[in-house]
């Protein structure tokens, strides 16, 4: 489990603050064949908890896909629990505002997913316990 003891600095919620702690996971290895024609879509799931429900927190999630130069539109949810849960981003029709993803730009190097989490408390303990990611694509 991964633990985040602050949020960084600054009291307001919000997910593009850059004082809000930015957390980058990349390496994923999806497997997609070359024979792949579409992508459809991608979805995140985090497991996450907290430690205590003081004022407002929010656990935002971008994706990119040349190594982090670019990045989609942020996608948030608050965080209400103090126990691990479960927070799915995206859908199984949300291709994140880019299109179309390529097998490419779905490569170990270059896909990475960016996890900020924001609080209106810099106290905040965040608890990552999974974070997985799901490619729809068409064959």
């Amino acid at each position: 489990m991964a633990t985040d003891a602050n949020t960084g600095t600054g009291t307001t919620s919000t997910c593009t603050e850059t004082t809000k702690d930015r957390h980058l996971f990349w390496g994923y290895a999806f497997g997609l064949l070359g024979s792949v024609t579409s992508i459809g879509s991608i979805t995140v799931r985090a497991d996450v908890g907290l430690n205590n429900t003081t004022g407002t927190s929010l656990l935002c999630v971008e994706l990119s896909w040349n190594g982090g130069t670019m990045w989609t539109a942020v996608k948030s949810l608050p965080i209400t629990s103090t126990g691990i849960s479960t927070y799915t981003f995206g859908a199984t029709t949300d291709a994140w505002g880019h299109a179309p993803w390529t097998t490419t730009q779905l490569n170990a190097t270059n896909f990475r997913v960016r996890v900020t989490d924001s609080a209106t408390t810099t106290t905040k303990t965040f608890q990552l316990d999974y974070l997985g990611v799901q490619v729809q694509y068409t064959p």
